[in-house]
């Protein structure tokens, strides 16, 4: 990826991402884009998370990115792997295939994945350098607040915000694991209160439900409708068809987002 950090030429365009452009040396340059590296490759892998999207549907939702599985070929491929399973045994390479990346699909788009990207710790320390090499829209919080104390102080200010519960419209939650701090309307009801359904649905029938809602990201519409059914107390008896019958609802009363 060209970010236009080593040459002069291009100073306008690193202006747009480092938080000091005219910085002198190659090490203030450097470190400036391995931070901008990790942020993306850690806002990369969150996006791939099986979740809610409110207003866009992911990378992968729209065609921008696509997933593929290095080594799959070779296991699908050698039949003493599945020597013991006589349903794998006898089923064919392609038939293989399709089962892995059903399979993979699910512990990726679950985040069960091992990448720094994602490590806690890691995301922690990144978080630290970006602040002090990038500007918006990588800045934090703190930066887009525009306060003058230091970070220690922001942390202190936003944690007694959120005890203090004063807030006459918002609710603040701040999580010290994470970082993160987030803000309830209470004038919406909580999400919280039932517990979405459980139940498992085929993933298949998530590509035949996106011609019922164009335009939708379907993982949105199913934590919608597990919520949904949560909320109701229903258990389907055919959960892929109540998932579609879920989705030609929601399109006909919302129509493309």
């Amino acid at each position: 990826m060209e970010l236009g950090a080593y040459r002069p030429s291009k100073r306008r365009r690193v202006g747009e991402w480092m938080l000091d452009p005219n910085a002198k040396g190659y090490q203030n340059r450097q470190e400036a884009q391995e931070a901008l590296s990790e942020v993306l490759a850690h806002r990369l892998w969150a996006d791939l998370r099986r979740g809610w999207r409110y207003t866009n549907p992911n990378l992968e939702e729209v065609g921008l990115v696509t997933a593929h599985f290095p080594g799959l070929d070779d296991l699908i491929g050698d039949d003493e792997e599945f020597a013991g399973n006589p349903r794998l045994a006898s089923a064919t390479p392609d038939q293989r295939r399709h089962l892995f990346e059903i399979l993979f699909d699910q512990m990726r788009q679950g985040l069960a994945v091992a990448t720094d990207a994602l490590d806690r710790g890691k995301v922690k320390q990144s978080a630290e350098v970006s602040r002090n090499r990038l500007r918006l829209p990588w800045a934090t919080l703190h930066q887009k607040s525009g306060s003058k104390s230091d970070l220690k102080e922001f942390r202190r200010a936003v944690r007694v915000l959120a005890e203090g519960d004063h807030l006459p419209d918002y609710q603040v939650h701040f999580d010290d694991v994470t970082d993160k701090i987030r803000f309830t309307n209470r004038g919406v009801p909580s999400r919280d209160n039932a517990e979405p359904w459980q139940g498992h649905m085929l993933p298949d029938v998530l590509h035949q439900a996106r011609q019922h809602a164009p335009g939708w990201d379907m993982y949105y519409l199913e934590g919608e409708w597990r919520q949904w059914l949560g909320q109701k107390g229903i258990v389907p008896r055919s959960p892929e068809k109540n998932f579609i019958k879920f989705c030609q609802s929601w399109f006909a009363k919302r129509g493309r987002p």
